[in-house]
């Protein structure tokens, strides 16, 4: 039993895990996302602009438009084996990304989060380097698409609001003196 015990050991490839760990926007980074807005923006909360990079960065499109724009395909195949499905292969080699929410105790919920506890976004996977990789990737383009989301919105605000101010200008036609 031992010997197959060892002989199972070593014929079993491993599984790494990689994670990234990251917390909420500082005040900073919330002064300097409202100073894009309009001054008549709605004003965006640490909360707010934390809601949407996690809801980037689990989007499964997300995580296929970073393994694409990343070129993983050529690292998380490095044989160079042929896909039949290339989409079947991206989301078998993403699946196992998790964004996780910090594990909070009873005391540290009493305590009211006096020291913020980081949420991680965590993968699995037999190519420790690649999987490491994708997860920057992944974390990097959760945080400029938020950030381009909020500045497109601002633009649009901008926008409609330049067509209000212009429906209310009445432009009369110029008249000839007789």
């Amino acid at each position: 039993i031992t010997v197959l015990a060892i002989l199972y050991v070593l014929n079993i490839t491993p599984t790494y895990q990689a994670i990234s760990s990251f917390t909420s926007p500082s005040p900073i980074s919330v002064t300097a996302i409202n100073n894009l807005n309009l001054p008549t923006a709605t004003t965006k909360t640490k909360e707010s602009i934390f809601s949407l990079f996690l809801t980037k960065l689990s989007s499964k499109e997300l995580q296929k438009l970073a393994f694409v724009e990343g070129d993983f395909l050529t690292l998380f195949n490095p044989d160079n084996s042929p896909i039949d499905d290339v989409d079947a292969f991206i989301s078998g080699s993403t699946e196992s990304v998790m964004v996780n929410s910090p594990n909070l105790n009873s005391k540290q919920m009493a305590l009211g989060f006096l020291n913020e506890i980081p949420y991680s976004v965590s993968m699995e996977g037999v190519l420790p380097v690649a999987i490491s990789e994708y997860l920057n990737a992944l974390v990097a383009l959760a945080n400029t698409k938020s950030i381009k989301e909020i500045i497109s919105l601002n633009d649009l605000k901008i926008n409609n609001r330049l067509e209000e101010i212009l429906s209310l200008i009445h432009i009369s036609e110029p008249t000839r003196p007789y």
